[in-house]
């Protein structure tokens, strides 16, 4: 799973980046509540981090990624209390008809967060290996 803030490059721009740093480090703080003791969390770069959730199904994926995105979207910067916080997270899983390799692994979760991001931020792409069917009952 990859979890980076949404619209970076303009948080730089209109404020420190003492403060984004600070809403990053909060950002870990979030992601630290929504994982297990054997999940793995790592800073990827400035934007965010990438996390290792071993032995997770898509429906447990899912739900880290809820998670993760709805906690996110409470944190506030001090400069502008008003301003709403959102990430993109892209999710690939182990195994996968298109993952032999780790940097298999690497390229697609990297390929849904660009999904995610592509949507217009704020969304969660997961990539398995095959699709899920689900056909809500009419009320």
């Amino acid at each position: 799973m990859r979890v980076e803030l949404d619209n970076f490059e303009t948080l730089l721009k209109r404020h420190s980046s003492e403060a984004v740093a600070g809403l990053v480090r909060s950002l870990r703080d979030v992601i630290e509540i929504s994982v297990r003791k054997i999940d793995l969390v790592f800073r990827l770069d400035e934007r965010g981090y990438i996390l290792l959730l071993p032995n997770t199904h898509f429906p447990g994926a899912l739900a880290v990624a809820e998670r993760i995105s709805l906690d996110t979207s409470k944190l506030v910067l001090d400069a502008e209390p008003n301003l709403r916080c959102t990430v993109s997270v892209g999710v690939s899983f182990f195994p996968n008809k298109d993952t032999h390799s780790v940097q298999d692994l690497i390229d697609l979760v990297g390929a849904a967060l660009e999904r995610a991001r592509s949507e217009g931020g704020g969304k969660i792409c997961l990539f398995q290996h095959q699709g899920y069917l689900y056909a809500p009952e009419a009320s």
